[in-house]
């Protein structure tokens, strides 16, 4: 028969386990697994022998069921199991407190204490769940059950209270084993996982604006350097006293470097032969008045030229102070 209760867990501590760290030590925690729900301690580091003193309440458990429990090693990352039990809600009895150290499993060595205690309404106290329980009726560890007695109670004690307390535990202690735990239910870990829920959307949606934040800033760089390579291309294309032409171009104009008011070849005083020339004749090198070129003074015949007639190097052929012919 399949009977429906409320089952408590107690983790009470453990003793000699194996040391997972290098130091010699492990930071011990125990996680509990029922069904759906989940639940664990608090991590104690730098220890063997942890003390828990931690409860767990199931409320709707059948009598068919079991527990996984697990004592893990905490570590950054993952976690390393330091061993395990399985317990079989069916070893259990009806309202009667389970006190009862466990080896631990798949390790060299370790021992886990709990307190457990089923309540169902449809089973009268003290009765066996199941045809293996894990104590006689007189709170007892059955031989072959792989259990040692903590502390048991018998079937007409309850939570902590009455005559037969067991090893260690006087009669009349008054207060549950389980009232300075933390106790866990169903809805108190539904609203858990809700606060985990929702602070991991806070962190998204931080992560989300950090995001925008970064890409909002990029494009105002990228903004920022667009405007300036545009600035420096208008500076570049309209400087007022450029190399090509301006106000003073290189070509022709005022004063620059071809040909304007003091020209290089023909004209006044400029770049060539001046007022006293090199030459023949008159005060001039060459041909016309004080330039080297052809000025006011052509090169043709008479006055004071290179041609025929004068003081020139040419001149009358028939007379004068002319070199001639």
């Amino acid at each position: 028969m399949v009977v429906i209760g409320k089952l408590s867990i107690e983790v009470v501590e453990c003793q000699n386990l194996v040391a997972a760290d290098i130091g010699g030590k492990s930071d011990p925690y125990v996680k509990v697994k029922l069904g759906d729900l989940q639940c664990r301690t608090k991590t104690y580091k730098n220890t063997l022998n942890p003390k828990f003193h931690e409860s767990f309440i199931f409320p709707e458990v059948r009598s068919c069921d079991e527990a996984y429990i697990k004592v893990k090693d905490e570590d950054v990352g993952k976690s390393d199991e330091i061993g395990e039990i399985t317990l079989l809600v069916s070893q259990l009895r009806n309202k009667q407190l389970t006190d009862v150290w466990f080896t631990l499993k798949n390790v060299a060595h370790g021992r886990l204490r709990l307190r457990i205690k089923f309540e169902a309404d449809e089973f009268a106290e003290g009765q066996p769940l199941g045809s293996n329980p894990l104590l006689d009726a007189a709170g007892r560890p059955v031989p072959g059950s792989g259990i040692s007695a903590a502390g048991a109670m018998g079937p007409s004690v309850g939570m902590g209270m009455g005559a037969g307390m067991g090893a260690g535990m006087g009669a009349g202690m008054g207060a549950s084993p389980f009232a300075a735990s933390t106790t866990v239910t169903a809805s108190t870990m539904a609203a858990q996982m809700a606060q985990v829920q929702q602070q991991t959307a806070l962190e998204m949606q931080k992560v989300q604006l950090a995001k925008a934040q970064q890409q909002a800033a990029m494009a105002r760089a990228q903004a920022s350097q667009a405007q300036a390579q545009a600035q420096a291309s208008m500076t570049m294309g309209g400087m007022g006293s450029g190399m090509g032409m301006g106000p003073q171009p290189m070509g022709m104009g005022a004063p620059g470097m071809g040909m304007g008011p003091q020209p290089m070849g023909m004209g006044s005083p400029s770049m060539g032969m001046g007022p006293q020339p090199m030459g023949m004749g008159g005060p001039s090198m060459g041909m016309g008045g004080p330039s080297m070129g052809m000025g006011p003074q052509p090169m043709g015949m008479g006055g004071p030229s290179m041609g025929m007639g004068g003081p020139s190097m040419g001149g009358n052929p028939y007379g004068g102070p002319g070199m001639g012919f």
